[in-house]
């Protein structure tokens, strides 16, 4: 409905926009019954949707890598710059790894060739180890697998 410009306005004071005076009683009823106000952003969201709209728009988010729990706002730098699970790589060897584990494996590097062993040697006896980790781990799991199953 386009308002003329000599028709006088109020303010909701449920929403706060300028209503044409002659509807603002009815406005109010509708406003006041099927709006509110985001405690969060101050947006007016059908009542029916607020719920939703808090979680899809102001909740907290947990990182897909780490499980910390943050705003949304800084889940991508997050991701990107200081989950302590994303994945570096290393300057020595350029072997990828979780952030976490960067400086044990650069020390086991250092180490290794401070040793007389070469990067090479280094890096497969890391991968050795790791290799080992799986193969415990998978055991395990197969082992709780057949436990389960009985």
């Amino acid at each position: 409905m386009a308002m003329t410009s000599d028709e006088t306005t109020k303010i909701c004071s449920h929403c706060d926009r300028a209503i044409p005076s002659s509807n603002i009683d009815l406005h109010f009823a509708h406003c006041s019954r099927n709006l509110e106000r985001c405690k969060v952003c101050g947006d007016m969201v059908p009542r029916k949707y607020a719920e939703e709209h808090f979680l899809n728009t102001h909740a907290p988010v947990a990182c897909s890598q780490c499980s910390e729990t943050m705003e949304r706002e800084i889940l991508a730098i997050h991701k990107g710059e200081k989950c302590p699970q994303r994945i570096v790589t290393c300057d020595f060897c350029e072997f990828p790894l979780p952030a976490v584990d960067l400086a044990e494996h650069q020390v086991a590097i250092v180490n290794n060739f401070e040793n007389g062993k070469t990067i090479a040697d280094a890096i497969s006896s890391y991968l050795g180890v790791m290799l080992c980790c799986f193969v415990i781990v998978g055991s395990l799991w197969e082992s709780h697998r057949t436990l389960s199953s009985v």
